[in-house]
C-alpha cells in the first residue's frame, strides 16, 4: 500500500493513497506453430483477482476476470469473463459483469499493430464507471528504432457513463537511457468535453560500475475544461490521464549505488499542482552481510501544501514521515528462521491532528521434521495520536501461531490463529481458522483460508490475513539470492546501450 501523494513521477506512480493486493496466475495448456513465420505461438488460460481500498475515502473494489487466449507474431485473439463490485465508502455499491473479446493483427514488416476490443455488460450490470460497456480501437506504430506512435479511441455506454475517449501519444528514445514522450487526450460524454496534454521526459545515467543517477520531468496541462470527471475507487494517474481534472508540474532526481552485496538508493520528488503543491525525500538501503543475515531499511518524508479557494479545512500542509528496518536470519538447512521489522510512523492532517506510530514485528519459524513447520508471530505497538487539543496513548500486542503440515509435495495444510489485545489484557480481539496451500511450480505457493472469527489491523504483520472469512494468500519462496533480488528493485540497473 501507498499513502496519498508517494510517487510523484505521475506517469509511472499507480498506487498513490491506495492499498492494492491480489493474485494473477496463468496456464499455458497449448503451442503450434504459425504457418507464415515459422515461429511458435501458444494458447493459456489464466485468471485473477484483486482487492484495491482508497486509504483517503474508505471506498473499495473487488475484481475478478478469467480469460482464454492465443498469440502469436502476428495475430492474437482472447475471450474472457470480467466481474468488478465497488464500495463507494457511502453505503452506495456499484457492479459490472462483462464479456471481454480482444483480437489483435500486427504486420512485423511495417512495425504496425492493430487491435479491436470489445467489453460487453451482461444480465444489465453496468453500473461501475471505470468498466462500462466499451468499444476500443487502436493502432500502434513504430516509426524507426528509436520512436513510436500510438492512437485509440474508446466509446463508452454505461449506466453512469457515456461518451467517447481519444489519446494520442509518441514516444521517442534518442539514445539509451533516455525516453521523451508526449501525448494529448479528449474526453466527451454527456457532462461536457476536456482536452488535455502532457510531456515527459526520463533520463539515466551510468557514473561508473557502482555509481548511476536519473532524473526525470512530467508537464501536463488542461487545455479545455467544459465538465467535470467523475472521481473513480482508485484513482490511475500513471494510466489513465482521463481521471486527472488538473494541471501540474513534476519532477525528480536519483542518485544509487551498488555492489554485489549492498544497494543505496535516494530520490528527491516535487509536484506543484493546481490544488496542492508536494516535496517527497525517500531513501532506501540493503546490506547481505552472509548468507544467513541480511538487512534493509528505508524512510520516506512527505510535505503536501493543499490550497482549496474558500474551504479552509481542506487547505494547508499535511506531512507524513514512514521509517523502516527489518533484519532476516535465513539458514539454508532447517534451522530456525528469524524475521524482524521496526516501523516509525509521523503523520499530521491539514487539520493539525497527529499520530505517532512504534510498531516491532518479530517472527520465527522452524521445520520440526520434514513435513511439518512451526511459526510463532510477537507484535508491539505504542500510538501518541494528538486530536482537536487532547493527547491519547496506547499500546497494543500480537501474539500468533500457525502450525502446516505438508500432505504431498504440492498440497499442505495448515491452522493458524492470533491473540490482539490492549494493555493488561483489558481488551483482547482473536481469529483462528484452517487453511490449504497447493505449491503448483517451484518457489510458488497459493494457501486458501477461512477464518471463523477475525479482526482487522493495518499495522501488524501478522495481522494481515486476520478477517473473519475467506482469503487468499499468494507468496513466493526467497533463497540466497533474495537480498539481492531486493537490491535490483529498490536500485534497478540503467538501461544497457544493446537494449
Amino acid at each position: 500500500s501507498e499513502q496519498a501523494g508517494y510517487g510523484l513521477r505521475q506517469r509511472s506512480t499507480t498506487t498513490s493513497g491506495v492499498r492494492r493486493y491480489g493474485a494473477d496466475v496463468s496456464y499455458k495448456f497449448d503451442e503450434f506453430e504459425d504457418k507464415k513465420s515459422g515461429r511458435r505461438g501458444n494458447r493459456n488460460i489464466s485468471a485473477s483477482a484483486y482487492r484495491e481500498e482508497n486509504l483517503g475515502t474508505g471506498a473499495n473494489r473487488t475484481a475478478s476476470e478469467i480469460t482464454l487466449s492465443q498469440d502469436s507474431e502476428r495475430m492474437g485473439a482472447s475471450l474472457g469473463l470480467r466481474g468488478v463490485t465497488d464500495n463507494l465508502g457511502t453505503g452506495t455499491s456499484r457492479r459490472s459483469i462483462l464479456g471481454v473479446i480482444k483480437a489483435r493483427y500486427t504486420l512485423p514488416e511495417h512495425g504496425v499493430t492493430f487491435q479491436l476490443g470489445r467489453e460487453q455488460a451482461l444480465g444489465g450490470r453496468n453500473s461501475v464507471d471505470n468498466y462500462p460497456t466499451r468499444t476500443r480501437l487502436s493502432v500502434e506504430k513504430t516509426i524507426t528504432d528509436r520512436a513510436s506512435v500510438r492512437i485509440s479511441h474508446d466509446i463508452l455506454d454505461g449506466a453512469n457513463i457515456g461518451g467517447s475517449n481519444t489519446a494520442i501519444g509518441v514516444k521517442y528514445a534518442p539514445w539509451a537511457g533516455t525516453e521523451l514522450t508526449a501525448g494529448s487526450d479528449m474526453v466527451t460524454s454527456d457532462a461536457g468535453r476536456r482536452i488535455g496534454a502532457t510531456i515527459g521526459l526520463d533520463q539515466q545515467f551510468q557514473l561508473s560500475p557502482k555509481w548511476s543517477t536519473s532524473f526525470g520531468v512530467t508537464n501536463r496541462r488542461i487545455l479545455s475544461n467544459a465538465g467535470t470527471v467523475i472521481e473513480q475507487v482508485a484513482p490511475d494517474a500513471a494510466l489513465s490521464p482521463f481521471e486527472i481534472n488538473q494541471s501540474y508540474m513534476a519532477g525528480y532526481v536519483g542518485l544509487g549505488y551498488r555492489t554485489e552485496n549492498t544497494s543505496l538508493s535516494g530520490r528527491l520528488e516535487a509536484r506543484n499542482g493546481s490544488s496542492s503543491n508536494d516535496f517527497i525525500a525517500s531513501f532506501a538501503a540493503a546490506r547481505e552481510m552472509s548468507e544467513k543475515l541480511s538487512f534493509a531499511g528505508a524512510f520516506r518524508a512527505n510535505f503536501r501544501e493543499q490550497y482549496v479557494s474558500g474551504v479552509a479545512a481542506q487547505s494547508g500542509l499535511s506531512k507524513r514521515i514512514d521509517g523502516r528496518f527489518g533484519t532476516a536470519w535465513r539458514p539454508r538447512g532447517e534451522g530456525l528462521i528469524f524475521l524482524n521489522r521496526f516501523d516509525l510512523i509521523l503523520d499530521e492532517t491539514l487539520t493539525d491532528n497527529k499520530t505517532t506510530k512504534l510498531v516491532n514485528n518479530f517472527t520465527a519459524n522452524t521445520m520440526v521434521s520434514d513435513r511439518w513447520q512451526l511459526a510463532g508471530h510477537y507484535g508491539l505497538k505504542y500510538v501518541i495520536s494528538d486530536f482537536e487539543g487532547d493527547r491519547y496513548k496506547g499500546v497494543s500486542q500480537l501474539l500468533g501461531a500457525e502450525t502446516r503440515f505438508d500432505l504431498t509435495d504440492k498440497i499442505d495444510l495448515g491452522l493458524e490463529g492470533s491473540l490482539l489485545f490492549g494493555h493488561g489484557f483489558n481488551s483482547w480481539q482473536y481469529a483462528y481458522g484452517p487453511s490449504i496451500g497447493v505449491t503448483p511450480v517451484k518457489n510458488v505457493w497459493l494457501s486458501l483460508g477461512y477464518n471463523v472469527v477475525g479482526y482487522k489491523d493495518e499495522d501488524f504483520a501478522a495481522a494481515e490475513y486476520a478477517r473473519q472469512g475467506l482469503y487468499l494468500k499468494f507468496r513466493f519462496k526467497f533463497d540466497q539470492n533474495t537480498a539481492r533480488g531486493l537490491l535490483n528493485m529498490i536500485s534497478p540497473e540503467p538501461q544497457s546501450a544493446a537494449k
